[in-house]
């Protein structure tokens, strides 16, 4: 079977569907389950792991169970444990690629996780760049990219995570610890 089916097939069990297999509540599910339903070998699913181009997915040391690192549905994974960011005080700038229909729909409440845990970052402008140019072609919409107020945020008791793929994670966010920035 072509590995990159594969891969895309894991994303979506690891991330938002895992039927039919089993998976914990940090998001850990069988090697060995994974490659007797594909019929893959363990150096295939390691190499699926490994040339992932999003890096979405994790082994353990030993190679016996396969997580996915981000961007999990809301009902999937809920005791998945993420490195935190605490210093108000780091040089890092957070972005979030978007439209300005959804942007104006942030302003306007907060923005949200969507059907997923958290909302995603990234410290890649580039990369914010590209989504919210993708958002607008769909939709037919203005490109917007959104910065997180770091500071402001974590002084008011904000919580950002950072998966195992460097993506940073938040729960929904008050527009008023965003910039909102016409592309």
């Amino acid at each position: 079977m072509d590995l990159n089916k594969i891969s895309r097939k894991l994303s979506k069990i690891l991330r938002h569907d895992p039927y039919p297999f089993t998976i914990s509540d940090d998001g850990w599910v069988s090697t060995d389950a994974i490659i007797e339903h594909y019929g893959i070998t363990l150096d295939d699913l390691i190499h699926i792991v490994e040339t992932n181009d999003k890096k979405r997915f994790s082994l353990n040391e030993d190679n016996t169970l396969i997580c996915a690192n981000q961007g999990h549905s809301e009902n999937i994974a809920i005791n998945k444990t993420y490195n935190q960011l605490t210093d108000p005080d780091t040089e890092l700038i957070l972005y979030h690629g978007t439209d300005d229909v959804i942007a104006e729909l942030i302003k306007n409440d907060v923005m949200k996780t969507g059907n997923r845990q958290h909302v995603h970052w990234t410290p890649n402008i580039d990369l914010a760049k590209k989504r919210a140019n993708q958002r607008s072609e769909w939709n037919k919409t203005k490109p917007v990219l959104i910065t997180l107020k770091i500071k402001t945020y974590l002084n008011n008791k904000g919580k950002i995570f950072i998966s195992d793929n460097n993506v940073y994670l938040t729960p929904e966010i008050k527009p008023l610890f965003l910039n909102f920035i016409n592309l």
